[in-house]
């Protein structure tokens, strides 16, 4: 569902800002069109959730 939004809103090669990040479903579709990504959260438990998808 957020791939087609990232592929048509941010061009390739582009960055993608998260700044509520959560469980890194917006990091897993930027990483996956080929876009690089930052991701902001507070929460250790969602910070460790999103670093375990995306390094899987």
């Amino acid at each position: 569902m957020l791939q087609p939004l990232i592929e048509a809103f941010c061009k390739p090669g582009g960055v993608v800002l998260d700044p509520f990040c959560g469980s890194g479903s917006t990091l897993v579709a930027a990483s996956d069109s080929g876009r690089d990504y930052i991701g902001i959260e507070l929460e250790d438990r969602h910070c460790r959730t999103s670093q375990l998808r995306l390094h899987c």
